[in-house]
């Protein structure tokens, strides 16, 4: 099962994951609040308003081990071909406080047209131990053009795990990349 989140270009996300859980740690509170203020501060951060955007749906798998989730800060960047990039955008989850062990979570954006991907380049925020996150992989699909990326990770995003990175610059898996026929809606009045 997957939760979505959506990230328009005008916006930071949905506010829904800063809502209060009676079951946070003492730290929570300050932890909240910091991530809105991050969060707004990037979501603000200058666009030209006359630039066309395209969607893209963005799949982000956690590991399987009960610690590989985390609720640090995610963001990341699409870097295509020809050397264009989107902003620096995050991932802020609309019904859930942490990305979980074993989900996918999905992400629906709305960019600058950067061609074909080639690299993302994704991070986390976290300080603690308890921020460990281990990523698997990130799909990537660009429905207008029918195209999907696969990025392989498999590897701890930690200053406590691993190699002690929380930033991956992950490069698109050629003989994963697959292309797809985008649905066409039919409607039927009758």
């Amino acid at each position: 099962m997957s939760s979505i989140g959506s990230v328009p270009r005008s916006v930071g996300g949905s506010r829904a994951s800063l809502a209060s859980n009676d079951t946070d740690s003492k730290n929570e509170p300050f932890r909240r609040g910091q991530r809105k203020n991050i969060m707004s501060s990037i979501a603000e951060e200058s666009r030209d308003p006359t630039e066309e955007g395209i969607p893209y749906t963005v799949k982000v798998k956690t590991g399987e081990a009960h610690d590989a989730g985390t609720s640090a800060n995610v963001f990341i960047r699409l870097i295509g071909r020809k050397g264009r990039q989107t902003r620096i955008i995050p991932l802020e989850l609309m019904q859930r406080q942490r990305f979980e062990p074993g989900k996918v979570e999905t992400f629906s954006l709305q960019e600058s047209d950067i061609g074909d991907l080639e690299v993302v380049e994704i991070e986390h925020d976290g300080e603690t131990l308890a921020d460990s996150w281990f990523l698997d992989d990130i799909t990537i699909e660009m429905p207008t053009k029918g195209h999907a990326f696969y990025f392989a990770c498999h590897q701890w995003l930690s200053k406590h795990k691993g190699d002690g990175k929380t930033k991956r610059i992950l490069k698109v898996q050629d003989s994963q990349q697959a292309s797809f026929r985008p649905c066409k809606l039919y409607y039927c009045f009758r």
